[in-house]
């Protein structure tokens, strides 16, 4: 221990004898530390901790396939999604998301363009997610003719509302219509990327021919004890038999399933990683700068060195 505090102190000296160097030192490391801790925390927490919600490995995206024409993962239109939820039961529930801008107008201040998610009730089910104020979407949210209703993210409510508790009720003005806000999600929720507010999304079958319409990305949560490999199984299985019955539209178009991390795509994860593999790099060279800096010190107090050696 003497030891130890007769090496800091002596550094310190050495610190304060050479402030301009101490500086350089202190600024490089803080650099390199500082661009490598957040480029880990972005990929620790895109590819190696998965989504922020309840047993994430569970949440999984589902979709359509076309090998005939390269697709190897597409969305599901309402009459595929509605035959799915009835004839399988590899999951909890099944949901289905769509995004689109929102200009969101409130009476404290000027409209503001948002970033905005629409989603049916079912995938607040898949991501057992629930706002820390008022409530979620209901299944008659969603219906045709039902009462326009928003959730709000958490920096919305307190940016635009000033953060109000009695905000549940209020009304704001969501693309030129007249919505009733209904809860305020956590702090952080920004599903499934970064979304700001949310509206409840109709899935409904009858309202287009089969093969018409638009389609959607569809997430589940499975089922305790069913594995990805069984899921994959039984949705394939079910658009074969879709196949079959309805091959004006769904011929050659098959079912897959896979962890909804991997929606991001092999691009963005080899960029991720490009990217950890750069600041590594620079964290590297400020260690190689600052070694090249404490030698350059080293040989300039060679005289000074070789007479306290003389001198014992």
């Amino acid at each position: 221990m003497d030891s130890l505090l007769k090496d800091l102190r002596l550094a310190f000296r050495i610190a304060r004898k050479n402030p301009g160097m101490s500086l350089i030192v202190v600024l490089t490391f803080g650099l390199g530390i500082g661009l490598t801790t957040t480029v880990f925390s972005i990929v620790n927490g895109v590819i190696y901790k998965g989504l922020p919600f309840e047993d994430p490995d569970r949440i999984v995206a589902v979709g359509r396939t076309d090998l005939e024409r390269n697709i190897p993962f597409m969305g599901v239109p309402p009459h595929d999604l509605a035959d799915w939820k009835v004839q399988q039961t590899a999951f909890e529930s099944l949901g289905a998301w769509g995004g689109g801008a929102v200009n969101l107008g409130t009476e404290e201040g000027r409209p503001r363009r948002l970033t905005g998610g629409r989603f049916t009730p079912e995938v607040f089910d898949v991501l057992r997610a629930q706002p820390i104020l008022g409530r979620a979407f209901l299944p008659e949210d969603a219906q045709t003719g039902a009462e326009p209703v928003i959730l709000l993210g958490y920096d919305v409510w307190q940016e635009q509302l000033g953060g109000a508790p009695d905000v549940v009720g209020r009304t704001v003005r969501a693309n030129g219509e007249i919505r009733t806000v209904i809860g305020v999600m956590p702090e952080g929720f920004r599903f499934p990327s970064l979304e700001q507010v949310w509206l409840p999304l109709n899935v409904d079958p009858s309202a287009t021919p089969r093969g018409q319409g638009p389609s959607y990305q569809v997430i589940g949560r499975l089922r305790d004890g069913v594995s990805l490999e069984e899921a994959r199984t039984q949705i394939a299985g079910i658009a074969s038999r879709l196949a079959q019955a309805y091959p004006e539209t769904n011929e050659g178009i098959g079912g897959e399933v896979r962890p909804f991390t991997e929606l991001l795509g092999a691009q963005l994860y080899t960029l991720l990683y490009t990217m950890l593999g750069a600041v590594l790099a620079v964290m590297l060279i400020a260690c190689v700068n600052v070694a090249n800096l404490l030698i350059a010190r080293a040989t300039s107090r060679n005289r000074e060195m070789a007479v306290r050696t003389a001198l014992g």
